[in-house]
């Protein structure tokens, strides 16, 4: 599951149509995500930068009070230059300046989402190994 806030319906519209191969859930603002994030963890969260009610940085603060590893996009159509050294010292995954060509979003989800599968997956096996000399 991937929750993506964003306050421009068409762009939510588009996230939706270009994560097809995704279960991708959207919200129209970042306090609306929380809530959302209270009851289901989702793999993946993509927020905007600028949106009312609770910005991308806010929505983001949130997020970590809750689940501390969680990748997190944030993306800006104001360019990502002016909050990127915070972003990242908060801990954003990755910064994304919008407009960004269609593939180039959606390869950078499939890139993360690889990722995260394989972290699951080797997490799995070391939780799975036995313990010798015990």
């Amino acid at each position: 599951m991937i929750y993506i806030a964003d306050d421009t319906e068409t762009n939510r519209d588009l996230y939706e149509a270009l994560l097809v191969d995704f279960t991708v859930k959207t919200f129209e603002n970042g306090m609306l995500l929380v809530e959302e994030f209270k009851k289901k963890t989702p793999r993946l969260v993509i927020l905007d930068y600028t949106m009312p009610v609770m910005d991308g940085l806010q929505t983001f603060r949130e997020i970590r009070k809750m689940n501390k590893t969680i990748p997190v996009i944030m993306m800006s159509a104001f360019g990502v230059g002016k909050f990127r050294q915070e972003a990242l010292d908060l801990g954003v995954y990755d910064l994304l300046s919008l407009p960004i060509r269609s593939e180039d979003f959606v390869d950078t989800i499939k890139v993360i989402h690889n990722k995260i599968t394989s972290l699951d997956k080797l997490k799995n096996l070391t939780n799975n190994l036995p313990s010798y000399g015990e």
